[in-house]
């Protein structure tokens, strides 16, 4: 059962997928890739007799502390994101990947409402990338057994997303359990602070370097913005072909038939698109002030569009 009536789980995924935005759709990808390695590794531990088996796959979708072996598994500096298999522990493996989606779920709300949804995957890669090279650059000077001989997880790219979020909106609050408001800047440093000492929970992620290197890059990304020059760009134009391709050969697939009689699942997706709709709208709407606020100031916005800044500032 799925979370809409008569749907099942695969029906809810494959929505949120589609008609979702980046940032359920980042979540969503972690969460179901990380599962799947480790079910496969049991899996493959009974099927295959071959001793490292499971371990000589994950190599391949790690990256490795020879920047040279990369040449011959350049996928790897984007699908390590995905991967939280720090141990044989899945205990110790799911507590990596729920803090991951927990940070990048409620700064990543922030981020979409101030820089827009379509940055939010370019940022998250580009922190990927930049943490990779601070990976190589911290090996070089550490021992193998300080870092493990791979990378995986998604530390930089979620730090990136994290202080973007806080170098547009340093004094943003939330609302935190037994600590009341704090602004989100205290909240970020904290955990790139804490991310700095903790060198022996960064095993096999690149060590503080990763995380140091997630938030430079965050930082770096919106103070060029705010300049003019905007690095997702190509990023997103490369997606954009990606998408329209695979659109096209759907369209390709259309098969006519019958109408089948309306159930309370069909109203329940046609109450979810009206708010997807809604949604955008209101994006739309907020990055035409943004824009306006870039362009002249704060002081040049109406009452109006000021109440709404600050409502759309309230959702998050």
């Amino acid at each position: 059962m799925g979370l809409y009536d008569n749907t099942s789980m695969w029906d809810d995924l494959k929505w949120e997928l589609r008609y979702g935005g980046n940032l359920s759709r980042l979540i969503t990808l972690m969460i179901v890739v990380s599962v799947f390695f480790w079910i496969l590794n049991p899996v493959m531990s009974l099927v295959v007799p071959k001793p490292g088996a499971f371990a000589s796959v994950l190599s391949w979708l790690t990256v490795p502390k020879d920047p040279l072996q990369v040449i011959y598994q350049p996928w790897s500096v984007f699908t390590h994101l995905f991967i939280y298999q720090y141990s044989a522990s899945i205990g110790r493996n799911f507590i990596h990947l729920l803090s991951s989606c927990i940070w990048l779920y409620f700064f990543g709300r922030i981020f979409t409402v101030y820089l827009e949804d379509k940055r939010l995957v370019p940022t998250f890669l580009m922190g990927g990338l930049v943490g990779v090279l601070a990976f190589w650059l911290y090996g070089a000077f550490v021992p193998v057994g300080a870092i493990g001989t791979s990378m995986m997880g998604a530390t930089a790219g979620v730090m990136a997303v994290v202080f973007s979020a806080v170098t547009i909106r340093p004094d943003h609050k939330m609302n935190l359990v037994f600590l009341g408001e704090i602004r989100i800047r205290w909240i970020a440093l904290f955990a790139l602070i804490s991310s700095l000492f903790s060198i022996s929970l960064q095993t096999g992620a690149g060590g503080p370097a990763v995380s140091l290197a997630g938030a430079i890059t965050g930082f770096a990304l919106v103070k060029l913005l705010s300049n003019g020059t905007d690095l997702s760009i190509r990023l997103n134009r490369i997606w954009d072909r990606i998408r329209g391709r695979s659109e096209k050969k759907r369209d390709l697939k259309v098969v006519h038939r019958r109408k089948k009689a309306p159930t309370p699942t069909i109203g329940k997706r046609r109450a979810d698109d009206v708010f997807v709709e809604s949604q955008k709208a209101k994006q739309e709407r907020l990055d035409m002030i943004l824009e306006k606020i870039s362009a002249a100031s704060i002081d040049a916005l109406t009452d109006e569009e000021r109440a709404f800044l600050n409502e759309m500032s309230k959702e998050v």
